[in-house]
Formats: C-alpha cells, structure tokens, sequence
C-alpha cells in the first residue's frame, strides 16, 4: 500500500517539476499555489490510499461518488421540470398573445418576461431545468484542468 501511495505522491510532484522544467509555472499568481487546482487528484489519490485499489478503479470510484452525491440536485431539477411542464398551457397563452408583436425583438423580449412573470407566480425557477450542467460541467472542466496540470 505504501507503493501505491509513494508512486501516486511522485506522480502529483512529477507534473510540477515538469512544468518548472518547461519554464512555466503551475500558480496562477506565481508566488503561492493555487489550492483549488490540485483538490481533483488530491481526491483521488486519497480514494486510492485509503482503499489500496488501482489507480483505474480510483477514477470510477470518485467518479461515481461524484455523481451520486449530485442526486438531491437531480431530484430537484427533476421536480422543477415537473412543475414548469404543468405551466405549458399557460405559456403556450402568453406566446400567442405576444405573436402580434413587431418587431420581432420586442416580441421576443416580452415573451420571455411575461413567461418568466408566469413561472416566479407559480413558485417555478424556470433555469432550475438546467441545473445539473450548470454544475457538471464546470466540474468536468475543473477536473479536467487540474489532471493535465498533474499529468
């Protein structure tokens, strides 16, 4: 186990010596780290540590506790979703009352606020619907950014 963790430790250094090599550095400032960037790895090599598993089973490992720990987030998108599609014959009023509008700007414009008026008096957060990418997705790019600052 203590291979493991010791390779899984070079590893971490291994990408900073590089980068120091290659004449960049890894901090944005330059004087002190950026914390945030390493906390990816630093989860996963700590899965790793602390189950003795292989780095491949690590990655799966975090990932799905990643996503199952997203679940109340799911459940709630999902319900939002639920609730602004019993709105549909409501909006579906306003964009008709509004097709009269010219130019196609303003009518554009006004649908969406008196859309927007109908689900905030409905107690519905319309941008709840795209929820779960509004986190995955800067997740993903986190992640991603800190394994090739590693690596």
């Amino acid at each position: 186990m203590f291979a493991r963790t010791s390779a899984a430790a070079r590893l971490l250094r291994c990408g900073g010596a590089r980068a120091r090599a290659a004449g960049r550095s890894r901090s944005l400032s330059g004087a002190t780290e950026v914390a945030a960037l390493g906390i990816p790895a630093q989860v996963v090599v700590a899965a790793q540590a602390a189950t003795g598993a292989p780095w491949w089973l690590a990655i799966g490992g975090t990932t799905v506790a990643l996503r199952v720990g997203m679940l109340p987030l799911l459940w709630y998108q999902l319900a939002e979703t639920r609730r602004f599609g019993a709105l549909r014959p409501q909006l579906a009023a306003i964009r008709d009352e509004c097709r009269a509008i010219e130019p196609p700007s303003a009518r554009a414009a006004q649908t969406l606020l008196r859309g927007w008026r109908c689900c905030r008096a409905a107690s519905v957060q319309p941008l709840a619907i795209v929820a779960v990418p509004l986190v995955q997705i800067p997740l993903l790019i986190w992640s991603l950014v800190d394994l090739k600052l590693v690596h």
